[in-house]
């Protein structure tokens, strides 16, 4: 089911901190792998194939969590950061607001048609 490899929160930190050094911007998508893991190793010994294990294994808490850690590291580090297809109202409600003093945060959020 899932096959991306998760940048680790140090790895994460060296990543955007080499981003800030040329003023450049990185776009994420932004899951927590081992909550996916978690659910998607109880999704399989469930037995689990039908299309509605989606919302089950690509959880909301997975997603926010994520966000929260880029948001940590991009301040720390002063990145330019942006997160691919945010699906959440909570990735989208802690973003600062946009041009507000130190905000280097770009929401993309899914947009439903």
């Amino acid at each position: 089911m899932h096959e991306a490899d998760a940048i680790l929160a140090g790895n994460l930190m060296e990543i955007l901190a080499e981003i800030r050094s040329f003023n450049g911007i990185a776009l994420f998508h932004c899951e927590e792998d081992s909550l996916l893991r978690k659910k998607e190793e109880r999704l399989r010994k469930q037995g689990r194939k039908d299309p509605l294990l989606i919302p089950e294994w690509r959880c909301p808490e997975a997603e926010e969590l994520a966000v929260q850690t880029l948001i940590y590291t991009a301040k720390q580090t002063g990145a330019r950061v942006a997160v691919a297809h945010a699906s959440l109202p909570l990735s989208s409600w802690r973003w600062p607001r946009p041009g507000a003093r130190g905000s280097r945060f770009i929401p993309k959020p899914v947009r439903n048609t």
